[in-house]
């Protein structure tokens, strides 16, 4: 029997999501800074006409970083996530530092939001986690502008990455970082997978390219085997795991698509 996702953890571990000790704080010590510092030379070259604001829409906000990071660039941003208690971690954030970003709780397959409302349309660390994947994509497509893009990361499904994110980061105890079923592999996607569905949606798939570890594999997992014998957790842990593009797509992988018409 398929395992079942936790999606729960993003509820259970809502006050972690700035907790440097804690794997969901990951997600901004080790792979935000790769998947933004690409997503805003896209904004810098598709936008550099646009005089009017750029409106933004972050599906599975989570705990906002995807969102803080956009705000900061001066762009209108709304954060969408189905977990309540992880919005209102981002909210406070939010406003200890100064940001307006409009959060919101919601669905990715059902968003609440009017056709061709918005120019950018994030969907990262969301689509190996949603209940209809399809229906995802489709409802991103919806919402973008004729020329909009659609930026992702997301996880592919191979026999690499079930040893790699699934054995080695979840199950297996000398190496395991993560909760148990935070992904599940027959929930990841395949990128010929992902670009048929782009069409289905309207959407034109661009380069991907893969983000993967700058330490070779076998130096990466000796540094998490020291760092549970030594018991090192979150950003201990996130100096053994930093990550660069990579051209391989076996494992992680994220990219754009534009909205046709």
């Amino acid at each position: 029997m398929p395992a079942i996702i936790d999606n729960e953890v993003y509820n259970r571990s809502c006050e972690h999501w700035r907790n440097e000790a804690h794997f969901l704080n990951l997600l901004e010590s080790i792979i935000q800074p790769v998947r933004f510092n690409y997503l805003q030379r896209i904004i810098a070259t598709r936008f550099a006409k646009k005089s009017e604001s750029i409106q933004a829409l972050d599906i599975g906000c989570g705990g906002g970083f995807m969102s803080e990071d956009l705000a900061r660039t001066g762009i209108d941003v709304v954060g969408l996530d189905q977990s309540e208690a992880s919005l209102k971690h981002a909210r406070a954030h939010a406003q200890e530092n100064g940001l307006s970003i409009t959060y919101r709780q919601g669905y990715a397959e059902r968003l609440p939001y009017p056709d061709q409302s918005f120019d950018l349309v994030c969907t990262c660390d969301v689509l190996e986690h949603v209940n209809d994947l399809r229906k995802t994509i489709q409802e991103a497509g919806r919402v973008l502008k004729p020329g909009g893009i659609l930026f992702f990361d997301t996880i592919n499904r191979t026999l690499l990455s079930r040893l790699s994110v699934i054995d080695v980061a979840q199950n297996i105890p000398f190496t395991a970082f993560m909760d148990k079923n935070v992904h599940v592999w027959h929930k990841l996607v395949k990128p010929n997978e992902l670009k048929a569905l782009f069409a289905l949606a309207n959407l034109a798939p661009e380069k991907f390219l893969g983000i993967g570890p700058k330490r070779n594999p076998l130096s990466l997992v000796l540094g998490l085997i020291i760092g549970k014998i030594r018991k090192r957790s979150g950003s201990q842990l996130a100096n053994v795991m930093q990550l660069k593009l990579i051209k391989s797509l076996a494992i992680h992988y994220m990219g754009i698509a534009t909205k046709r018409g």
